[in-house]
């Protein structure tokens, strides 16, 4: 089932936030930037992209949003979202290294450990690939 992403202006996508009303996928221009809302679990995730290809993409599962510090320790995490392929393709690069064959990405977003996504995060950042989320 494809959910279609619906344009909306800034006061209905507050609206959709403040509410989680309706469910789907939604984004808005706010101040220059594209913001897209993912509402499709009526959690209302949402993230902002300086083009709307990346917020389509977003929307569309073509990110991941990881943290370098599974536990959630607010001190030692850094949140970041990275391409979804790229995520796979230096997976399957680093299996290769260690000689396995195969990438279970579910396996890996249940049982990543701090080295593995930290790493991960550093090759990210020196491509220019990650977006790093505000601590609050």
């Amino acid at each position: 089932m494809k959910c279609e992403v619906k344009s909306v202006t800034a006061k209905e996508a507050l609206e959709i936030v403040r509410t989680r009303k309706p469910i789907g996928l939604f984004y808005t221009i706010e101040n220059g930037q594209y913001v897209g809302i993912d509402n499709k679990s009526g959690d209302a995730w949402t993230e902002g992209f300086d083009t709307c290809e990346d917020c389509i993409r977003w929307l569309a599962g073509g990110y991941i949003d990881l943290c370098t510090f599974p536990d959630d320790d607010e001190y030692r995490c850094k949140r970041f979202v990275v391409p979804m392929d790229w995520l796979l393709a230096t997976l399957e690069e680093i299996d290769y290294l260690n000689e396995q064959k195969g990438v279970d990405l579910q396996n890996f977003l249940d049982n990543y450990c701090f080295d593995e996504t930290y790493a991960i995060y550093e090759m990210a950042k020196r491509k220019h690939l990650i977006v790093e989320e505000e601590q609050e």
